[in-house]
């Protein structure tokens, strides 16, 4: 978060679908989260902002999902300023 680690975190087979930071709280700049497999730098998303939020947005990881339990839709929820860029970058 503005150029300060928030740690690393491992993903625990058949437990984790997702990984979150509780802690951190929301301040203007710019957010990158960087992945890696096998020990080796893999893909990095970055979210940039330039004042206080003034909305929100939600989005979600897919457009449909089955009615039967057997899949997942995860919601994000981003704090949106005057100027917001959300930037995924895939290795």
């Amino acid at each position: 978060l503005n150029g300060k680690s928030l740690g690393r975190k491992q993903k625990v087979a058949g437990q984790d679908y997702r990984l979150v930071w509780d802690s951190v709280r929301y301040q203007p700049g710019r957010l990158k989260a960087v992945s890696y497999k096998g020990g080796q730098y893999w893909s990095e998303a970055v979210m940039e902002t330039t004042g206080e939020p003034r909305q929100l947005a939600l989005s979600t990881d897919r457009t449909t999902i089955a009615a039967d339990d057997s899949e997942l839709a995860i919601p994000l929820i981003l704090p949106l300023s005057p100027v917001t860029t959300v930037k995924p970058l895939m290795a």
